[in-house]
């Protein structure tokens, strides 16, 4: 009689059990996230001031636990992931062990974290070691040619170098819905203004997937609107669309801007110096309806266009200027948080998105991160 196959270490058992708790910081995060839209609701409720303050008071709080409780989920899915990768070591074989850990490496990760642990102290040593060399005269050049230098972007570009946002319609298109109803119910046309608007790469897009909505746009550079106006997609929309060159560093929005349901600034933080930041998203907050949702997509700390400057190209910590003159800045959640609370907006949900790219022909690997963010004009303000 042959004796039954001593059980491996990491073997079957253990892996339904790491898997399963897996499974549990997955649901936390969905918990969440589920969480955090029955708080966007939760805050918009009619009442009295004192009521509404309680309210929106006990929100907050419960928003904090929202936070914590996605940043438990992160945790325990890459705690299990790695235990579970060793188990697979020790009782899988290679061709196994390759599926497994194709599986367990999705390319788009939503995340608190902006990296994983094992590449934070990889970039950090990385970035510590970027010298800020750039004197005062051009760090001063740069914030006056600010203007001159995107004009002079779009001069050699046109409208080849950023692709439409086609990916839009499913990150906002609820929000978008939402005001499309309510202005149907207010006998208004729901609006959204893109702080910018660059050639069109957002404003088209939208325009296509959602036809009662009217866009309006403004942007830094004189170069960008022309050829935005040149563009087929503008003239075929120009009854819902209107955009207008302005410096919102240094102006205020066009007073034929109409007050925006929606507001977006996609890839438009990180090229003002961090200094000017409230004050535009303070004009924008002015420009918008209570109750408006302001959603914002950019840079993030750790990203791979972050790890590859060079020398000469830092001016600040997480501030660098590009070959061309144009600057760009690098996001944490809590720096962009404390940024919207200055400005007055109220956080809906803050979160960095991770992408791994994969250059097969290459055979290398690039780690993008971005940050991304919903928040809303309070009702009362």
């Amino acid at each position: 009689m042959s004796t039954p196959p001593t059980k491996r270490a990491g073997g079957p058992g253990k892996e339904e059990h790491i898997r399963a708790l897996e499974g549990h910081g997955s649901s936390l995060g969905r918990l969440a996230a589920d969480f955090a839209i029955f708080l966007q609701r939760y805050v918009g409720v009619e009442g009295s001031m004192g009521k509404r303050q309680d309210i929106i008071k006990f929100a907050d709080g419960l928003r904090a636990h929202s936070l914590k409780l996605r940043s438990m989920a992160d945790d325990i899915s890459l705690i299990s992931s790695s235990i579970l990768t060793f188990a697979t070591d020790q009782g899988e074989g290679r061709d196994e062990k390759i599926k497994f850990r194709r599986s367990q490496k999705p390319d788009h990760v939503v995340s608190m974290e902006p990296c994983d642990y094992a590449d934070r102290k990889k970039f950090d040593k990385i970035i510590s070691s970027q010298p800020q060399t750039v004197s005062e005269f051009w760090k001063n050049k740069y914030e006056e040619d600010a203007g001159r230098n995107w004009d002079l972007f779009y001069k050699r570009n046109e409208n080849r170098f950023f692709k439409d946002r086609h990916y839009l319609h499913h990150i906002m298109g609820k929000d978008i819905k939402s005001a499309i109803l309510k202005a149907k119910k207010d006998g208004t046309n729901p609006v959204l203004m893109e702080v910018g608007c660059g050639v069109g790469n957002t404003m088209f897009p939208l325009l296509t997937d959602f036809p009662e909505l009217h866009v309006y746009g403004v942007d830094i550079s004189k170069n960008a609107i022309e050829i935005l106006q040149q563009r087929p997609q503008f003239k075929q929309n120009s009854n819902r669309s209107k955009v207008w060159v302005c410096d919102l560093v240094n102006s205020e929005i066009p007073k034929e801007m109409p007050p925006s349901d929606i507001s977006t600034l996609i890839f438009v933080l990180s090229a003002i110096n961090p200094t000017g930041i409230v004050g535009v998203l303070r004009k924008v907050l002015k420009a918008m309806k209570p109750g408006g949702i302001l959603f914002i997509r950019d840079y993030a700390i750790y990203d791979l266009s972050q790890i590859r400057f060079g020398a000469g190209s830092k001016l600040e910590e997480n501030l660098y200027v590009r070959q061309d003159g144009t600057r760009t800045y690098f996001f944490s959640t809590e720096t962009l948080g404390d940024m919207l609370k200055e400005a007055g907006f109220d956080i809906i949900s803050i979160e960095y998105h991770r992408k791994n790219i994969k250059n097969a022909k290459k055979g290398i690997e690039m780690k993008r991160t971005w940050i991304q963010s919903s928040s809303r004009k309070p009702l009362l303000s």
